[in-house]
């Protein structure tokens, strides 16, 4: 789970098995909220079962956690425990991605 504040600071919890809360920890569970960073260039985030993307005002996409066959779009095939930049040859894809999450969480959470 991941939380966003106006005023940038950006929680997780929950499942981490695959390093998907971006906290560079080995921890595989984090049971209370956890503050990941303060930025508030981050425009959106989401997170899926196995991995979350972000993506920021200045058009940087991030990913982080399971990353079977290079699922995140980054450079080798490593599960990532905290955010790493999307290739740009990659990037389009995993923004449609972002961007249809963030459509479906609005439809049926609020």
């Amino acid at each position: 789970t991941v939380s966003y504040k106006r005023n940038g600071q950006i929680f997780v919890f929950g499942d981490n098995e695959y390093g998907q809360l971006g906290l560079n920890s080995d921890e595989k569970k984090i049971e209370e909220p956890k503050l990941l960073m303060t930025d508030a260039s981050v425009h959106l985030i989401s997170c899926c079962f196995y991995f979350t993307l972000m993506k920021k005002s200045n058009g940087d996409l991030l990913s982080c956690g399971y990353n079977r066959s290079g699922r995140l779009g980054v450079e080798n095939e490593e599960d990532q425990k905290k955010f790493q930049l999307i290739n740009k040859k990659e990037e389009k894809q995993f923004e449609d991605v972002l961007i249809l999450k963030i459509l479906l969480l609005k439809m049926f959470c609020f």
